[in-house]
This record gives C-alpha cells, structure tokens and sequence, in this order.
C-alpha cells in the first residue's frame, strides 16, 4: 500500500488504525477539512467588523484559497468530486451533510446579525444561495479553474452575490 509505505508504516499499522481504505480518506478528508476550513469559518466571527463584512471576508477567503492554495483546491475537488464516488454513498452524503451544517449555522447567525435581508428573502433562502455559490465555486475549481475569479474580481464577485441578499445603507 502506496500510504502505507510513504507513512513509514506497515499495511498493517494503518488498518489497525483504519478498517478499510474508505474509512482512511473519510477520516483524512475530516481532518483535512477542520484543518484548512478553520481560518475561512473564523471571518464569520470577526470583531470589528460588520456582519455584512465578515460575510463578504468569508467569500473572498474562500474564492482566494480555490484559486492560490492547491492543498485547499485539491481537498475541496476530492471531497466533492472523488470522495462521493470513493466512499458508500449513504454515509459519504451523511459526513457532507453533518459538516456542511455548521457552516450554514455559522452563516445563518451572520446573516442574522446584518438585519433585515432584501424583501421575500429568508435567512435559509440567504444560506441556499450563498451555499450554491460556493457549492458552484468548487465545481469550478473542479473543472475549469482558470474561470474562477483573480485580483479585484474576488471582491466584486463576492459583493454581488452578498448585496443582492442584505440591503446595503
């Protein structure tokens, strides 16, 4: 086993720690995703900073590291992209969805903090949108990352999808 050996470990060693090689990348994957998702989720808790701010920061953070980090950009492709195809569906879609929970709750709280949002808008429909984009964003990444946004176009992009959700004074 290709792990094993760049570990310095015995196949042995891993599956006495890991049942089988799903439950290694699921638990990579989980670390990873603690690991490298830490300092985008922390925008959305900043102080000193406007709600509607912390959440512009939260999407140019994110669309930043799609497009200049490769460990960031390769963790999200494989999560969505190999991970799903690697791992039993049910519980692969379940992990996804626990962890994606927070983000959104994170999210909804900021949200939250702004105020009202544009008229007919609900913080879930707030958090459906933002959440597609991102979701958008990584498939992106996925399959064309020369498409993602650069230099000021992180900013402005971010800015549109957010202001066409909160009211700008």
């Amino acid at each position: 086993m290709v792990i094993a050996r760049r570990a310095g470990l015995t196949r042995g060693a891993v599956y006495h720690h890991f049942e089988s090689k799903e439950a290694l990348l699921r638990a990579v994957l989980n670390e990873e995703w603690v690991t490298q998702m830490q300092p985008v989720l922390d925008t959305l808790g900043a102080s000193g900073v406007s709600p509607l701010g912390r959440l512009v920061s939260f999407l140019e953070m994110y669309i930043t590291l799609l497009g200049t980090d490769e460990a960031f950009r390769d963790l999200t492709v494989v999560s969505t992209v190999v991970a799903p195809q690697a791992v039993e569906l049910t519980s692969g879609i379940e992990e996804k969805r626990s962890a994606l929970t927070g983000w959104e709750e994170h999210l909804s709280q900021t949200l939250t903090e702004c105020g009202p949002l544009r008229e007919g808008m609900s913080a879930s429909q707030a958090v459906f949108v933002i959440m597609t984009f991102v979701h958008g964003l990584t498939l992106t990444a996925a399959t064309e990352a020369a498409l993602l946004p650069r230099g000021a176009a992180i900013s402005s992009t971010s800015r549109a999808i957010l202001y066409g959700l909160v009211p700008t004074p």
